[in-house]
């Protein structure tokens, strides 16, 4: 029988930062615990192999693993870990490792040199991994290496140089060496003084030279590096004349470059270097830098001294201890300086030396040593043992709290040494738990070395599941119990009790209560928030205290509804949310004034304006109506006089409406300031900028009657006069024919001005027509056709639509041609102007009439029944001869009648839009352009079945 520890590996330094080129050792022993053991290294929670072609070395032994890289590079970067495993237990160390930042070289702050003198500035740097950028500045500004330049810059692998063969006044500056290798940087400065020398010059002429005698630049005394770090001397020349020649000393012997040295010598105009790049314990000693030209020579030297971290020449291990043995157990280190080594029992106790003498041990006991080997050199050794003798049933851990999300399985474990035969009961709640009889949970056994493992399996944890577990472990020695508590976590319930409290325009208050926690603390309530209206919305949420229960929601628009719940979070995850809320926000007065307005002039005494609702996020409610204000533009100091314009239904939610009113009864020929505005029920808001508009000096001229009179296979001959007698004091000056192929949706327009033929007036007609051939058109295809004229002051009201056909002959416009010569070239009393509104007059008179006897006979027959007579038919018609029956003359003045617009169009606009202007071949390039303000975008005929159209067959 034996007993055994849990496993424990010794600490290793979790964090190493080393250059690019050196060499890396990890190191993983077992500090407590016995096999036997397996040993696994992981790299960023990947699994490592060992392989014959990878840049890196795993070695196994029985208590300890190594981890090497021979020369490392960037991309070793990462974290490296040990993971050791017995039977029933396991342990991990881990240590990250990172590439060094560049560090340069110190430099002198300042130095002080002569007009004239040669400058230079070594970069060097003493430690940082590869690649290396370096860049120069000169009191901040980037220096460029260009020919035209009395500077000069050279980079190499490691340092970078700035020289100025002579320098001058304007040389004085601030220079600094910035280096950097994407892990970090580094910068040193020196400030150039030059000194002016005023006076004679005393020399020593060398064949027609001054020679200086060489300077090197103060080495560091001595350097202490670990080994397998990168080494670098710089040796550089603070002044001497060249030719210049550099000599390297080992310990004072001559250091000569071949391929059997670990070294590397480069020698330049200035300076030499000297670079090893990993090092090792032969190479500490004292390193000579000697420099010599035609007349003298200097040196500088180093000492380097190198530390060995401590390695194992006899690592201890596990024993088992018999009584009356006499056992002691070795512990022998390595390194540079010699380590120091030293015991320490479990229970504190501290042994000096190298051997552990056991013979004292007493039986039934048990102890745990760890050896200790440290130099102060990179992390001190570190091993532990265990001496064993008979265990009883015994738990490292006696308690612990193991959580676990609800839904998930759970796996809770009895670890127990001690010697066999070993057993493991299970209690939930006291209560106790068998192998079989549950499909919930399972219990599993599996025997160790070292004693029993037991596991109890929960497939699916709910809520009930939350409990105290125990395992019980007994063998002939002795017994132990373990207490495990099992806590099921859940996401948070929904919240409770969630109601706005009070609401204002832009905020709303909303109270709540708290949820079921779900075993684990309420870290924050996530209060969401969206628009209910004209969805979809974005969400919208913020997050409050889990100590708080209300909150204030910020941020609001206006008059809109909203709807909101609130969400509880924990570790677990984010929970259930509470029942939507719906709220309306109060109303404010809108903040933005109508868009696209726009006005003009639709006659000697109407302006028409257009405009559409403000942007919908400016509404602050519900657009009730609009405000039209006008003024003469010249009356500044006196206040808008308001019309009243109330939103459709249809259209106190559409964004996208436009409204159209027409301002009436207003001065012919004068200028007006207009401005609109909206308003809600909180209020109105902000006008328009006013615009301006004219009324017209004069008016529109009047419509025509069109007709169609013959067609061919491409042409089709029309004929128009003026519906009426009315004349206007303003003359037409041309016409515009409009026509439409059939299954086309546009309209084409045809300018007619000096190309129009009159007409012969006929006999009986005041009026004079026009005719016009519409050429190159398609056979056989029907066309709509209607004209317009046009005076100074736009388009007059647009005539009857014609349909005809391309069909050829006279016959194809015989209807046309009887209803021409009837109405349009016979007698004026003849024709619809006249003869409709008579015809009208004679219907209402003989109506009236008709009234009037029924109504007279019937009060006269009343009175005549209370005197006692009748008046007979004729007696009645002699007193009603006497009275004068007629009718009131008729009369239109499209300026005079408010609340109609001068010509309404089946969707409900004033004066319809000639389409885009297409002229026919053959007229010359003769347009006739109507005023701007004239085009619309919709037309009247683009829904012919409302209008009474002439058929030309």
């Amino acid at each position: 029988m034996y007993n055994s520890l849990a496993l424990k590996l010794s600490p290793i330094l979790n964090h190493r930062s080393q250059t690019e080129g050196t060499y890396l050792q990890i190191t993983c022993s077992l500090q407590q615990g016995s096999g036997p053991i397996n040993f696994e290294w992981h790299k960023n929670g990947q699994l490592l192999k060992s392989g014959p072609h990878l840049n890196y070395n795993i070695d196994f032994y029985k208590r300890f693993s190594t981890f090497t890289i021979e020369t490392i590079t960037r991309k070793d970067s990462g974290n490296y870990t040990c993971v050791v495993r017995n039977a029933i237990a396991s342990d991990t160390q881990s240590v990250v490792l990172t590439i060094k930042a560049p560090k340069i070289v110190p430099l002198l702050s300042s130095r002080n040199q002569s007009i004239g003198s040669y400058f230079q500035m070594l970069c060097t740097t003493q430690e940082g991994s590869l690649p290396l950028q370096f860049e120069w500045k000169r009191d901040g500004q980037t220096l460029q290496s260009r020919a035209d330049t009395n500077y000069k810059i050279e980079n190499s692998m490691r340092f970078s140089t700035l020289t100025i063969e002579a320098i001058d006044t304007t040389d004085a500056h601030n220079y600094s060496c910035f280096v950097i290798n994407g892990i970090g940087s580094d910068t040193q400065s020196v400030v150039l003084n030059v000194k002016v020398i005023f006076g004679f010059k005393l020399s020593v002429n060398l064949n027609s030279a001054e020679i200086i005698a060489p300077k090197i630049m103060p080495f560091m005394n001595q350097q202490n590096l670990n080994e397998g770090s990168y080494f670098q001397i710089t040796c550089s020349i603070h002044k001497g004349s060249p030719p210049l020649f550099f000599e390297w000393t080992i310990n004072g012997q001559t250091a000569k470059p071949s391929p059997n040295v670990n070294f590397k010598i480069d020698n330049y105009d200035m300076f030499s270097t000297f670079v090893i790049k990993s090092i090792t314990r032969k190479d500490s000693g004292n390193y000579t830098c000697v420099v010599r030209n035609a007349i003298a020579s200097d040196t500088q030297s180093v000492l380097l001294s190198i530390k060995v971290p401590p390695t194992w020449l006899k690592e201890p291990q596990d024993i088992r201890v018999k009584s009356g043995d006499d056992v002691a157990v070795e512990c022998i280190a390595d390194g540079l300086p010699k380590p120091t080594v030293k015991w320490i029992s479990s229970k504190g106790k501290v042994i000096p030396g190298e051997v552990l003498n056991l013979a004292n041990f007493k039986v039934g006991s048990s102890e745990a040593y760890e050896c200790i080997a440290d130099n102060g050199i990179g992390d001190s050794l570190k091993k532990s043992i265990n001496v064993f003798f008979s265990v009883p049933a015994k738990f490292d851990e006696k308690y612990s709290v193991q959580q676990v999300k609800r839904g998930e399985s759970a796996r809770l474990k009895c670890n127990a040494t001690g010697d066999h035969p070993l057993t493991i009961k299970w209690t939930k709640d006291n209560a106790k738990l068998e192998k079989i009889g549950s499909h919930n949970f399972e219990i599993v056994e599996s025997n160790t070395e070292y004693g029993l493992v037991s596991e109890l399996l929960l497939r699916i944890t709910q809520r009930t599941d939350g409990a105290i577990y125990k395992c019980e472990a007994e063998n002939t020695h002795g017994k132990d119990e373990r207490t495990i508590k099992l806590v099921v976590l859940e996401i948070p319930g929904p919240p409770k009790t969630v109601h706005v409290k009070e609401v204002w325009s832009r905020t709303a208050s909303i109270v709540w209560s708290a949820p079921y926690s779900g075993n684990s603390p309420i870290s924050k309530y996530t209060i969401q928030y969206w628009r209910h209206q004209s969805a979809p919305h974005r969400l919208n949420e913020f997050t409050v205290s889990s100590t708080q229960t209300s909150a204030l929601i910020k941020d609001l628009s206006p008059g809109l509804s909203y709807e909101m719940t609130v969400v509880g979070e924990n570790e677990v995850g984010r929970g259930e949310a509470a029942d939507t809320v719906k709220f309306t926000t109060g109303e404010e007065e809108p903040s933005a004034p109508p868009n696209d307005m726009s006005v003009e002039g639709m006659g000697p005494t109407t302006i028409r304006i257009t405009w559409r609702a403000p942007p919908k996020e400016h509404w602050n409610g519900v657009i009730n109506g609009y405000y039209v204000g006008y003024r003469k533009a010249r009356e500044t100091n006196h206040p808008f006089t308001l019309k009243l314009v109330e939103s459709k239904p249809n259209q106190k939610s559409a964004e996208s409406e436009s409204y159209e009113y027409f301002l009436r009864d207003l001065v012919k020929g004068n200028e007006y300031a207009i401005v609109v505005k909206a308003y809600n029920s909180a209020g109105s808001g902000p006008q328009s900028h006013e615009m301006f508009a004219h009324t017209f000096d004069g008016d529109l001229p009047p419509a025509q009657l069109l007709n169609a009179m013959e067609s061919t296979n491409t042409l089709i001959t029309v004929r128009w006069h003026q519906k009426d007698l009315r004349e206007s004091q303003t003359p037409t000056q041309s016409f515009t024919l409009h026509y439409q192929r059939e299954g086309e949706s546009k309209w084409k327009e045809v300018p007619l001005s000096s190309l129009v033929t009159p007409a012969p007036i006929t006999e009986g007609s005041a009026l004079a027509s026009y005719t016009y051939n519409l050429e190159n058109l398609e056979s056989g295809i029907q066309y709509r056709l209607f004209i317009t004229a046009v005076n100074r002051y736009g388009f007059s009201d647009p005539s009857n639509v014609v349909i005809a056909r391309t069909d050829g002959g006279d016959i194809k416009v015989l209807e046309s041609e009887i209803f021409n010569q009837f109405f349009n070239d016979g007698p004026y009393y003849l024709q619809p102007s006249f003869t409709i509104p008579l015809l009208s007059a004679v219907v209402i008179i003989i109506i009236v009439i008709i009234s009037a006897f029924v109504c007279v006979r019937r009060i006269n027959r009343e009175r005549a029944a209370a005197e006692g007579f009748i008046m007979d038919s004729a007696t009645l018609h002699k007193q009603l001869a006497g009275h004068h029956m007629g009718t009131t003359p008729r009369y239109m003045d499209f300026d005079k009648t408010s609340g109609k617009p001068l010509m309404m169009t089946e969707a409900g606009n004033a004066y319809p839009t000639p389409y885009a202007t297409m002229p026919m071949g053959g007229l010359d390039g003769c347009q006739f352009q109507p005023h701007p303000s004239m085009m619309k975008n919709d037309h009247i005929y683009d829904h012919p079945h409302r209008l009474y159209p002439v058929m030309a067959k």
